[in-house]
């Protein structure tokens, strides 16, 4: 599923990409992750390490950090639970990471496995 050397996730958004009018953006989320027991939904797009992001999809995901912000400041409403927005960057086998925190506008890198894991959510009882 290839347009002109651009990559498609899914067959829906080859026909949006092919068919969207230009004024719009779509864009593929690599990452919904919702963790109850933390009350986190996180929204993230997966780079590998030296991998750059679009203009398109960068200022769309900037767009959805100022939207999170304004609803983190009212965890009140939204029962305690946080929207986090990021780009993770990293590769395989993962044993270190960078996430770009776009609400907070700050980098972190975690090289320690439980660390990663834990913020990944993958630590079962935390």
């Amino acid at each position: 599923m290839t347009k002109l050397g651009e990559y498609f996730n899914s067959e829906l958004n080859q026909f949006i990409g092919e068919n969207l009018p230009k004024i719009m953006t779509s864009i593929d989320l690599d990452l919904l992750q919702v963790k109850k027991a933390r009350k986190i939904i996180r929204l993230a797009e997966y780079k590998h390490e030296k991998e750059s992001i679009g203009y398109q999809q960068l200022d769309a995901f900037k767009q959805l950090a100022v939207i999170a912000k304004k609803i983190n400041s009212h965890k009140e409403l939204f029962n305690g639970w946080t929207l986090q927005v990021c780009i993770i960057r990293g590769n395989k086998p993962f044993d270190k990471i960078e996430v770009e925190d776009l609400i907070h506008n700050k980098k972190h890198i975690f090289k320690d496995q439980e660390n990663i894991n834990d913020f990944l959510c993958l630590n079962k009882l935390k």
